[in-house]
Formats: structure tokens, sequence, C-alpha cells
């Protein structure tokens, strides 16, 4: 079996942490796989999460063809094909099947390690030529394929996978709201909202901070009294560590901090008490678990999969960064008065790459693309969200507890 274990390494002269390396039934290295694994981690855009997944996903095939007596550098396509089709036939913890996209990011994995394989000199006999994707298909249908009916594209890299595309991008703010009523605990409302709102992944929203020196702006409302009575409010900075480590800053909506004070800080106070009495010392963390822990990205991610199973309804984290950049580019396209036809804008692309930390401006053409497809079907309405009125309507409903 494939052994799989996280390890700070020298490479080439370079320290690189936290790095997945791959071991054998005699604890081994398995050298080509883990130089690959090694190689992926130097890319500073490759987040944690990201180098995890490839280490996941390389230690799975590995532990496949040692289940079916093969060596990785003498089988063929027709082997990682047979693969493929045990995966299409497969199941995940839930019972449900594997999806198209879940196949094809795997194969794309394995794809690129014998790839790397043949530039570094390893011999196999795996034909790596075209593992390019080619994406047939409407791509308004990508984003709101519940509406027209989905379709299933291809892959083209030597392997046929089905890839049925992901059925809803963007969350009706009606579903949206009903979710955060299903949560269960106030403080993964506030992080539903928050990333709804503000457009912040997981990993940052469990970096928000309450009464700390990075972020000194995070307090509550009573200390902010006086600026409300003169009408100074001003949006809050929050500082934070993004996707690849990078250090971003953006502005936190003041009258959302308004809304988690009322409806989340007193609910806080307590929890902070039993965090404290575990750990010894006050939590720096703002959301905290009924238990007093702070919430983890795997926390959340199981608890929104836990109401979109209950529900019938697609909430997941990064649905909701779709929907704040739909806002977004919405917000700046009526505030600067440009052509609803407009197709690219430098203002609107450097204000939103700012915003989310992307760095193509392909991101911000689609998102265009998306409000135009939106507008003309007269859907504007069902998926913009709005600041004072869905905090209102999340309010309403919401246990305190």
């Amino acid at each position: 079996m494939a052994l799989l274990e996280f390890t700070d390494v020298l490479y080439e002269d370079i320290s690189i942490k936290n790095v997945p390396v791959l071991f054998d039934d005699e604890y081994q290295i398995i050298e080509a796989p883990t130089e690959w694994l090694i190689s992926k981690s130097q890319i500073r855009s490759r987040s944690r999460d990201t180098r995890t997944n490839y280490a996941y996903v390389i230690a799975h095939f590995f532990n496949w063809l040692q289940e079916k007596g093969k060596l990785w550098n003498l089988i063929t396509k027709s082997d990682i094909n047979r693969f493929v089709t045990e995966q299409l036939h497969s199941l995940k913890p839930d019972g449900s099947s594997l999806e198209g996209v879940t196949i094809n990011y795997r194969i794309d994995r394995i794809m690129d390690f014998y790839k790397f394989a043949s530039m570094k000199g390893y011999r196999h006999f795996v034909d790596t030529d075209g593992v390019n994707k080619v994406h047939q298909g409407d791509p308004d249908d990508q984003l709101l394929s519940h509406i027209n009916g989905g379709r299933s594209t291809y892959v083209d890299h030597g392997l046929k996978v089905p890839q049925v595309e992901k059925k809803v991008q963007i969350i009706a703010r009606r579903d949206f709201i009903r979710g955060c009523k299903a949560l269960n605990d106030v403080a993964y409302v506030v992080a539903a909202v928050v990333m709804y709102l503000v457009g912040l992944r997981r990993m940052e929203v469990v970096q928000l901070e309450y009464r700390t020196r990075q972020n000194t702006d995070f307090l509550p409302l009573r200390e902010y009294e006086r600026l409300i009575d003169e009408g100074s409010c001003r949006d809050l900075t929050f500082s934070f560590k993004g996707k690849g480590g990078k250090s971003r800053r953006i502005l936190f909506p003041f009258e959302l901090w308004e809304w988690i004070d009322d409806i989340y800080l007193p609910v806080r106070q307590e929890r902070a008490k039993l965090y404290a009495e575990k750990y010894g010392q006050n939590p720096t963390q703002l959301l905290l678990t009924k238990a007093g822990n702070p919430l983890t990205r795997t926390g959340i991610s199981d608890r929104f999969r836990t109401v979109a199973l209950a529900h019938g309804i697609i909430f997941r984290p990064h649905v909701f960064r779709h929907c704040f950049a739909t806002g977004f580019v919405i917000q700046f396209l009526d505030a600067h008065k440009l052509s609803p036809t407009v197709l690219y804008d430098p203002g609107l692309d450097l204000a939103l790459r700012e915003y989310l930390g992307h760095s193509d401006i392909k991101t911000t053409k689609k998102y265009i693309h998306l409000v135009h497809m939106l507008r003309g079907r007269d859907l504007l309405r069902d998926y913009r969200p709005k600041l004072g009125e869905d905090l209102r309507s999340v309010i309403d409903g919401v246990e305190r507890s």
C-alpha cells in the first residue's frame, strides 16, 4: 500500500515545508511521484489544500496499481482506461456516483505526473500526447444548467471520460436564505453570509479575527457609538492570507459588521468562555462553534453539505464567491453607467481581481458574460446578492444559540 506523509524537505537547495511524500510498503520513498509532488509544492499559487488534493489523487492511483499487481512505469494508456472505467462505477461514502468532473480532475493529475516523469527522464509506456482539455457544450449551461438542463461533455487527453457539468454555479437568493436557516448554528450562518456578501474563501473566512492587533477594526459595536452618532462610520479593513499564502487586504462592509454584532457577538461571548476553559486563553478567532472551538474549513464544508443534501440545494462556499462576483459586476456596471453589452472593462477587471485575489482577466470576462446572460433572461433579481435585504431575511428565523 502506498503511504502518504507530509514533511519538510530540502529540494534543489530550497527548503519547502509540508510537502507530500509517497512511500512503499517497506517505507522507501517512491521517487518519481514524490518528485512530482515536490515540484507542485514549489509553485506559489498552489495552496496547501491543492497540494493535498494532488497527493491524495496520486496515492489513490498508486494503491490501485498495487491492487492490480502493476508498476507505474510498465503500464499503458489501456491500463489507465481501466482505472477510469472502475472510477465511473465506484461510489462515494454517501452512496452516490463520482461526478465526471471529479474523475477528470484525477485523470488530469495522473497524466500530468506521467508528462513530468517523461521530462525528468523516467522511462514509461504511457503516451502523454494530447493531454489538454477540450470542452464541448454551451458555456452558459455550465453556470445555469439547472434552468436549461445539463449536457455531457468530454475531456480529450486520449481518454474519454463523460463529464457532467456542474449543475449550479450560482445559487438563487431564496435558496441561500433557506440554507442559512437550516445550518443550526449561528457561527456557520455568519460564515455563509460573509462568503456570500464579501466573496471570501473558506480558508479566508476562518481567519476572521476579534480584537487583535492585525485586525483592529473588529470590535463590539458599542465601541463605535461615537462614530455612529457622528454618522462617520466607515467600512472595516480585513487583513488575511489568501490562496498561495498571499497577503491580502479588503474592505469589510460596516453594515455587515453591525449585523454580526447583533446576531452573533453575544453568542460568541459565551462560546469564548468555553474556549478559555479548554485552552487557558481567550480566542482570537471570531467564529466559534457551540463547543467553543474555532470553525475549520472542513467543518464548514461538512455542515454546508449536510444542508445541501437535506434540502436539495447547491450550498457550497465557492458558489457563494460566484454570487458575490456577480453582484460586484452588476454594481460596477450600474455605478459607472457602462453599456449593458460591454464585454470587458479594465477598471472593473482591476477592481474585481484585487477583491477576489484572481490573476486572470478570463475570470472577469466570465462574470461579465454571466451578468449579461442573467439580465437577458430577467434573472438578476433572483441571483443578485443585496446586502441589507439579505441580512434582514437571514436574521428572520435564525436561531441565536
